[in-house]
């Protein structure tokens, strides 16, 4: 099956970029194609971290104030950590400042254990999902994020007894959370 591009537009070109296309595809079922109009919302990768607290038993979580769940009735919204991958820098070197700048705690070591898309009928965002581990000594600051992006972040630990309950509760609505706590519930040795 083909795909063709046929023209591409930058609408936006902010801290969001939203780009306008005339696509051509070769249809399913069917030997006809069919040309059409789409809309993607430019982000490209971030990275989040499942960080689980050995000294408390427990999964880092982070809650901060979220416009686009806010009319949802979820404006600060209880998930992993997470942050957009800069221009050309390795995703290890972005999952390390996240996780300092949010959570405060140091990380070197990380395992990645999955990559996915995050709403592929209207972005390209892939997220790529890391497991770490952490004690209080690896705690250098009281992280909290960035206070020139005016990044207010609350830490919160979910006790690893807790982990179904607060999904099955519909606690966690943020999917690469819910996507991380199956992951660990599964491979937790």
């Amino acid at each position: 099956m083909k795909y063709k591009v046929k023209s591409r537009k930058l609408l936006i070109n902010e801290y969001f970029k939203v780009e306008k296309a005339q696509v051509e595809f070769d249809q399913h079922f069917s030997d006809q194609s069919v040309e059409v109009q789409r809309f993607n919302l430019l982000r490209g990768f971030a990275v989040a971290p499942l960080i689980y607290h050995r000294d408390k038993n427990a999964i880092i979580m982070v809650k901060q104030f979220r416009y686009s769940t806010a009319d949802a009735g979820d404006p600060w919204l209880l998930e992993l950590p997470a942050g957009l991958v800069e221009k050309d820098e390795d995703p290890r070197v972005a999952v390390k400042r996240e996780t300092i700048e949010e959570t405060g705690y140091k990380v070197d070591k990380f395992r990645e254990i999955s990559r996915f898309f995050v709403a592929p009928g209207c972005t390209d965002e892939q997220i790529i999902l890391y497991y770490a581990e952490v004690s209080e000594t690896d705690r250098i600051s009281d992280g909290g994020g960035v206070p020139d992006e005016h990044e207010d972040i609350k830490l919160i630990f979910i006790p690893v007894s807790e982990l179904q309950s607060v999904i099955d509760e519909g606690k966690i609505k943020d999917a690469k959370s819910i996507i991380a706590f199956y992951w660990f519930l599964n491979n937790r040795k």
